[in-house]
């Protein structure tokens, strides 16, 4: 992996931050404090920096975390660690360790073996999401375990919140945004009605920086057929509103929903979807002999009802961009998107009033 050398004195800092955490609350104060919890997190720090590369902005991300063990059943529900990744958001310098914390002179149990897999999701028959896990070694009541890791974000339209609740209770979070002055961020914060996030702004300098913290998280619960925490876990959003471009112009990005809505027209505008001679055929075919126009809407949305299935296939941009009719159709398969693609053409093509709607 590159950057080896900036990673350790990375680590070296994290874990003098780890321990001045330790003692601020002894280990015996965290027992008494989480006496039914099997681990803790000690850290839970992100640091985003925002700059432009080639013109188009991006995102470098470090990642780190630091849990305490409280329960030796902990070995086995939180032993093992996944990081999850894809072709907007590559992951490098992980780096993973354990480390028994009453003994001083005690070398890190260092994490050897990673396994990269495809991510599966019960809803999606196919997506380029990896999933990279590890299982932490001696996670036995009193370890500390660490995992750091880089990860650049390509696309900032499809930057994940951050939320100020895990899967265990968390001592210390911070996130923490930076980038320059002749961009403009903005944030918003859901779901805190006690105030529980911290907000610290620096706007002097060529660097600006957002930062939010927060202390003594619980645990988040959640529910089967709940909605998604996103409704009631507090979390932060942060947008890239405009940025200058290398000529000096200002360029919005997502600053609004207008911008929203420019991005992802942009994937729709250029599909030509009814100038295939097949399609025109077929939509001749189902309005055939028919005079009303409810008819003749009803007479396709069945046809591409039955005889298209739905298969949910996102690789990279698939995800966002509707594939061309044409091509749903030979196929006879495609996900929500192809299946409005191909009902919008055939409806366009029979003469009919069809529009994509967002």
């Amino acid at each position: 992996m590159k950057n080896r050398s900036g990673i350790k004195s990375f680590t070296a800092i994290f874990f003098i931050i780890i321990c001045s955490a330790l003692h601020a609350q002894t280990m015996d104060e965290l027992y008494s404090k989480y006496p039914n919890d099997y681990a803790v997190m000690l850290n839970r720090n992100r640091t985003m920096v925002i700059s432009l590369k080639d013109g188009q902005p991006v995102a470098e991300t470090k990642f780190e975390t630091g849990m305490l063990v409280l329960d030796d059943k902990a070995n086995g529900s939180y032993s093992k660690y996944s990081i999850f990744h894809g072709s907007f958001n590559e992951v490098s310098n992980i780096e993973a360790y354990t480390k028994i914390s009453d003994s001083k002179k005690s070398a890190k149990n260092k994490v050897t073996e990673f396994k990269t897999e495809n991510a599966r999701s019960g809803s999606v028959f196919y997506d380029d999401v990896k999933e990279t896990s590890f299982n932490f070694p001696s996670f036995i009541k009193g370890a500390e375990a660490f995992v750091a890791y880089t990860e650049i974000n390509k696309d900032l339209h499809l930057l994940s919140p951050f939320y100020f609740a895990s899967y265990m209770p968390v001592v210390h979070e911070t996130f923490k945004v930076v980038f320059p002055a002749d961009m403009e961020i903005k944030y918003i914060v859901k779901n805190d009605p006690e105030h529980l996030i911290h907000i610290k702004e620096d706007n002097k300098g060529r660097q600006r920086s957002y930062e939010f913290s927060a202390d003594d998280i619980r645990q988040s619960a959640r529910f089967a057929n709940a909605p998604s925490y996103s409704y009631y876990e507090p979390h932060v959003i942060v947008q890239l509103v405009s940025y200058k471009n290398e000529n000096g112009a200002q360029v919005k990005y997502l600053g609004n929903v207008d911008d929203l809505y420019r991005w992802y027209y942009g994937f729709v505008d250029k599909l030509e979807n009814t100038k295939d001679e097949i399609l025109k055929k077929l939509a001749d075919s189902l309005a055939a002999g028919v005079s009303a126009p409810s008819e003749k809407a009803r007479n396709i949305y069945r046809w591409v009802q039955q005889n298209i299935k739905y298969v949910a296939f996102e690789n990279g941009m698939e995800g966002f961009v509707p594939r061309r009719a044409a091509t749903v159709c030979s196929r006879r398969y495609g996900d929500c998107k192809d299946m409005a693609s191909l009902l919008t053409a055939l409806l366009q093509l029979a003469g009919l009033k069809a529009y994509f709607t967002w």
